[in-house]
C-alpha cells in the first residue's frame, strides 16, 4: 500500500504542477455562441446600471452557509436595474430539475428585468454541461451561460471557463465576436479569475487541473488588443477584488452567500453604473444581510 502511494507522489505533482494541453481543444458548443451579438437593452439613456452576485449556491443542503438570494430578488423587484448577472455557481448541486433555482430565477424576471446567468464549476456536478443550461436558461426565459450581448452601450461577453480551461476554440471564437463589435464599451464574464486555476484555493480546485497559461496570455492580449475594460468573476467567494493588467482590470466579487471559514464571505452583492457619456464606472460592493454599502471603485474606462 505505502508502495503505491509512493507511486502516486510523481503523478499528482504532474497532474498539478504542468499545463493541461490535452483540454485545449475542450469546448462543450460544437457551434459559436459568440457568432451572433443578441441585443437585451435597447433603450440606450447613456447609463448602465447592473446587479451582480457570485456564488450563490441556492440548493446547498445542510452545512453552516447562510443563502442570500433573497435579497437579490428582492432588489430586482424593487429597483431598476438595465441586468441582472450571476457569475456562476447560481446551483450548488448542479441539477437543472432544482426547484429552488427555477423558482429564483422566475422571481427575479418577473419585472422583465434581463437575467444573464454563466455556468460555475458546480453547475457540472450532476453531469450537465454549458449547452444543457444554456437550453434550461432559454426556457426559464434568461440569457447565458455562453455568449455575447449588447446593452445599450456596453457589449457583454461571457465565457465559459468552468472546467478551469478556456480551449483555444473558445478563444478564437471570442476574439473574432469582441474584434467586430461596434459597442463604445466592453466587458468580460466569467466564473474563475485569473488565480485560482493555479493555486491551492477553498475548493481544492489545484486537484482537478491547472489554467493553462498559454490561453490566459492569449485572452489578455484579446482584452488589451480589443479595448475590453474590465473583467469580472468569482468562485473563490473571499473575493480578491480589484487587480490591474495591461490595459484594463480585473476584479474577482466577493460570494452572495455567506459561510464561517477563512475562505468563506461575509455575504456580498454588488451593483455597476457605467456613464456613457463620460466613460466612468463605479462599482459597489453592498453586504446581503442589510443592504449597506461596503466599498466602491471608480474606474474610467
Amino acid at each position: 500500500m505505502i508502495r503505491k502511494l509512493f507511486f502516486l507522489i510523481p503523478v499528482l505533482v504532474l497532474a498539478t504542477a504542468c499545463e493541461v494541453y490535452f483540454m485545449d481543444d475542450v469546448f462543450a458548443f460544437d457551434e459559436n455562441p459568440f457568432a451572433a451579438e443578441e441585443t437585451i437593452l435597447s433603450d440606450d439613456d447613456g447609463l448602465f446600471k447592473a446587479l451582480i452576485f457570485t456564488d450563490a449556491h441556492i440548493d446547498k443542503k445542510g452545512g453552516s452557509v447562510r443563502d442570500w438570494s433573497q435579497t437579490i430578488i428582492s432588489l430586482a423587484a424593487e429597483e431598476d436595474f438595465d441586468l441582472v448577472i450571476s457569475l456562476g455557481d447560481l446551483s450548488d448541486t448542479g441539477s437543472i430539475h432544482s426547484d429552488e433555482i427555477g423558482t429564483f430565477i422566475r422571481k427575479v424576471t418577473e419585472k422583465e428585468t434581463p437575467f444573464l446567468a454563466l455556468v460555475g464549476n458546480h453547475e457540472l456536478h450532476s453531469g450537465y454541461d454549458a449547452p444543457d443550461w444554456k437550453a434550461f436558461y432559454h426556457d426559464m426565459g434568461a440569457y447565458g451561460p455562453v455568449g455575447c450581448w449588447r446593452a445599450g452601450p456596453v457589449a457583454i461577453y461571457a465565457l465559459d471557463n468552468s472546467k478551469r480551461i478556456f480551449s483555444a476554440r473558445q478563444l478564437e471564437w471570442f476574439e473574432q465576436a469582441v474584434s467586430s463589435t461596434d459597442a463604445k464599451y466592453r466587458i468580460v464574464l466569467m466564473h474563475e479569475d485569473f488565480t485560482s486555476g493555479d493555486h491551492f484555493d477553498q475548493g481544492m480546485g489545484f486537484m482537478y487541473g491547472s489554467a493553462d497559461a498559454g490561453e490566459w496570455l492569449y485572452l489578455m492580449q484579446i482584452a488589451a488588443e480589443n479595448n475590453v475594460r474590465l473583467m469580472l468573476n468569482g468562485h473563490r467567494h473571499n473575493g480578491g477584488g480589484l487587480s490591474q493588467h495591461k490595459g484594463f482590470q480585473e476584479f474577482n466579487l466577493d460570494a452572495l452567500c455567506e459561510g464561517s471559514s477563512i475562505f468563506s464571505s461575509e455575504g456580498k452583492y454588488y451593483t455597476l453604473t457605467l456613464d456613457e457619456q463620460t466613460g466612468t464606472a463605479v462599482l459597489r460592493s453592498w453586504h446581503a444581510a442589510d443592504r449597506s454599502l461596503e466599498e466602491s471603485w471608480t474606474m474610467q474606462f
